[in-house]
């Protein structure tokens, strides 16, 4: 609600209705990344940064965050406050210490997202976007990391399909975001400890085989399509099938419009029948 309230007022958008700005800001505070507007349009600079404010929210968790909150105006928290901050990260740390693993989560944000912000916001200048260089680096890498595909360029991602430095930051971003915090927080200990926890490596090795399968499925289906694939370069073909093998997981980006892809083109096998007749085949495309 709150969300809604700053979206609607005049400064953040051009003329969204209530509906609207309750349907974006559930939709960045839920990072599920469905717009009823074309953000880049429909509102400022400030709608933008506040979107931005409200997927970063829901990325961390609204527990997560107000602990955050709390514990940065020197707030103490309560033990049963610390054991729901406890349950929502899974994380197996003594009550005690999940304040300081709050301390830790936020670190590990700040600095993953600070790589994306850096290497979009160099990209985004040699564009020539100036100061917005450095607000468009922050919104992506922060929709990349939360897992948001909220768009504020004009094209949207898709017309980034053949960059480089866009794609793979924002592959890093989605890897990274989609890990989870018990996995980042075990990561980032790792050259000090050594040791990788059950869970990390059961989230490791099913997200790279994930995403090995992604990408080879969009590359072995696609890649002749001319509507998709088919007619770009090399190189291309080659970010276009990283990408759209990466961000299904859930990130909401495409560099590829979906409803180009190729139809599956179903048939019914053939079925015993006690009359000894043989059952008819479906037509070509029916499900």
């Amino acid at each position: 609600m709150v969300g809604t309230f700053l979206l609607k007022i005049p400064a953040a958008n051009n003329g969204i209705t209530w509906l609207d700005a309750f349907f974006e800001s559930v939709s960045a505070v839920t990072v599920t990344g469905l717009q009823a507007v074309v953000p880049a349009e429909d509102f400022t600079l400030l709608g933008q940064g506040i979107l931005a404010g409200l997927i970063q929210l829901g990325g961390l968790g609204i527990m997560t965050a107000a602990t955050v909150g709390a514990l940065l105006i020197g707030r103490r928290m309560g033990f049963r406050e610390l054991l729901i901050v406890r349950e929502e990260l899974a994380s197996p740390d003594a009550p005690r210490n999940v304040a300081r693993l709050i301390g830790q989560v936020a670190l590990i944000t700040l600095l993953v997202e600070l790589v994306g912000v850096v290497a979009l916001t160099a990209r985004f200048a040699v564009e020539g976007h100036g100061l917005g260089s450095l607000g468009l680096g922050i919104f992506y890498s922060i929709a990349g990391f939360c897992q948001a595909g909220f768009d504020i360029v004009e094209g949207g991602i898709v017309s980034y399909a053949g960059d480089p430095t866009v794609n793979l930051t924002l592959i890093y971003l989605i890897i990274a975001g989609g890990l989870g915090f018990p996995v980042l927080v075990n990561l980032y200990y790792y050259p000090r400890i050594r040791r990788l926890t059950l869970q990390s490596k059961l989230v490791l090795i099913t997200t790279a085989v994930l995403v090995a399968v992604g990408v080879l499925s969009v590359a072995l289906l696609e890649w002749t399509n001319a509507s998709t694939l088919g007619g770009e370069p090399f190189g291309t073909k080659v970010l276009m099938s990283l990408f759209q093998g990466v961000t299904p997981r859930t990130a909401g980006f495409a560099t590829a419009t979906y409803s180009d892809l190729r139809d599956p083109r179903w048939r019914s096998r053939p079925r015993s029948c006690s009359s000894g007749r043989r059952p008819s085949r479906l037509a070509a495309g029916s499900r």
